[in-house]
């Protein structure tokens, strides 16, 4: 450049024959020095320039090998300058992208950007645009251009590039339709199942898509919802509803099956939605209820049956009632009368007249005791539990002066119950105790601890003989016996007018016992509101 400015000072001279060497030589120096220093600011706004954008420029000959590099060349290609002239880019750079278009492009002679190279030693990235200088015949002079290094950026577009595709994979394995639109309602991106809910329109499943071309365009032909709306009604009552992105609605297909859409905002001002096929659930739903009303049908029917069966026993124990008196008593009487009189087979045989008729009679009172359980049953009062033990162990006297037992109360509370049902619980209970006891006194402790939802828990404990595993819910069943007549006495209906009055008050009966040193009967009921 300078060299050229000192030959256009030369030119200009001989253009001033009328004046002095000595002032043309003045005048051509102080351009020339101006001339300077503009150049060399130049080259400093351009060494800053390039630092700052890390690029450097390069000039090449014909054959393509660099003959010039200015800018920090280090920096951008981890290469010194002196290292790369009179070499081609491809004994140091590998194409990372663009293959095809810089072979077209050179062997035309043509300009050509944005073509990505990586260093053969390393994972530097370089962007590299070019262009091809012509001398004034036209030949070509080779190219020039600028590198940069574009590392950063090609690295931040690989990860955004991996994880498009690892979200884009994440979608393809939802079962369900997942589509993301813009704040102006335009497709962004849809998974493959997407098509399975707009069949008719999956041309249009493509970014840039607005929603109720889409819409519009899947109904028109053919694919509307079950609705009594037209297409243009329903289309803009979906529009509406999708823009305001609240959605959660259910319908059916033409086909037969039912979706649900549900479709919410982002934060950008997009919408993104979720189709899911829904009809095994509708099917699932459908059997469920055609199944409740069958258990519906069924307890109504259960219940009439019951009724009917507690209607049935409190009739037929009330009838028999009249004629076993009669029987008992016309048996007392004759052995009375003849006890003795006859032979040994006859005494023996009277003897178990009296006997069965004795057991029929108390068959039957306990057995009208079950029906009345719920049926003639007063409506549920205030009591002190306490005094209701009280008044079953008062009952009990006998029995227990008999057995030698000891029972323990401890501090119970008011609860809500029927007054003449409750003594039976704890009457069966304590008499239960003593009645099936080990060769040790009985004893039998009751006590309560808080249950929950507003209900007391009371236990029932004895050191008696105890109930096998298996058979601590069977002895709940009406008229089950765990044991011979011959050896404990009793109709097997007690501890199932225990569990009817306890289910009566609205609580449940369990037990916990251990074979050979005792139970406990656990059951709970109602307290008092407050107490």
């Amino acid at each position: 450049m300078i060299a050229q400015l000192k030959r256009k000072s030369r030119e200009t001279a001989a253009d001033w024959p009328d004046q002095a060497p000595s002032a043309r030589e003045r005048e051509l120096e102080a351009r020339l020095r101006v001339a300077e220093d503009r150049l060399a600011r130049a080259d400093g706004d351009l060494e800053r320039a390039l630092r700052l954008s890390h690029t450097c420029i390069y000039e090449t000959g014909p054959d393509l090998r660099l003959n010039r590099l200015v800018g920090t060349t280090e920096d951008v290609m981890g290469v010194a300058p002196a290292a790369l002239i009179g070499k081609k880019f491809a004994q140091f750079l590998v194409l990372g992208r663009g293959a095809n278009e810089i072979s077209t492009a050179v062997h035309r002679q043509r300009a050509f950007k944005n073509l990505v190279y990586r260093g053969r030693t390393g994972a530097r990235y370089l962007r590299i645009t070019g262009k091809p200088q012509f001398d004034a015949d036209g030949e070509f002079c080779g190219y020039h251009g600028a590198i940069s290094n574009a590392t950063g950026r090609i690295e931040a577009e690989q990860r955004a590039a991996d994880h498009y595709r690892r979200f884009h994979e994440a979608i393809e394995c939802i079962p369900a339709s997942l589509m993301l639109f813009d704040a102006d309602d335009r497709l962004v991106i849809c998974n493959s199942a997407s098509q399975d809910f707009f069949p008719r329109a999956k041309e249009l499943l493509v970014p840039g898509t607005r929603f109720e071309e889409l819409l519009r365009a899947d109904i028109e032909r053919g694919h509307l919802w079950k609705t009594d709306k037209t297409i243009d009604e329903f289309v803009e009552k979906r529009v509406a509803d999708h823009l305001a992105a609240n959605t959660d609605v259910i319908g059916a297909l033409p086909d037969g099956r039912w979706i649900q859409v549900i479709e919410r905002p982002t934060t950008d001002g997009g919408v993104i939605g979720i189709r899911m096929n829904i009809s095994e659930l509708k099917q699932t739903e459908a059997e469920l209820k055609e199944k409740t009303l069958q258990l519906e049908e069924h307890s109504r029917e259960l219940k009439r049956s019951n009724t009917e069966l507690e209607q049935f026993a409190y009739v037929a124990s009330h009838d028999l009632q009249e004629p076993l008196r009669m029987v008992a008593s016309y048996c007392q009487l004759l052995k009375r009368r003849y006890a003795g009189k006859l032979d040994s087979d006859a005494d023996e045989f009277i003897e178990f007249a009296v006997e069965g008729a004795g057991r029929m009679q108390r068959l039957i009172n306990d057995l009208l005791t079950y029906s009345r359980v719920g049926r003639r049953g007063e409506a549920l009062v205030p009591l002190q539990l306490g005094d209701i033990v009280k008044a079953a162990v008062a009952n009990l006297q006998a029995a227990i002066a008999d057995a030698g037992a000891t029972i323990d109360i401890d501090d119970l509370p008011q609860i809500m119950g029927d007054p003449t049902q409750l003594p039976q619980v704890f009457q069966n209970l304590i008499g239960n105790a003593i009645k099936f006891r080990r060769d040790e006194p009985p004893v039998v402790r009751v006590a309560a601890a808080p249950a929950a939802n507003g209900f007391v828990e009371i236990t029932v404990e004895d050191n008696g003989i105890g109930i096998e595993r298996e058979y601590v819910e069977k002895v709940f069943l009406i008229f089950q016996r765990l044991h011979g007549r011959d050896k404990y006495s009793g109709t097997g209906i007690g501890l199932a007018i225990v569990k009817k009055v306890v289910e009566h008050h609205g609580g449940k009966v369990w037990i916990d016992s251990t074979p050979g040193e005792g139970s406990r009967f656990r059951f709970t009921l109602p307290l008092v509101s407050g107490g």
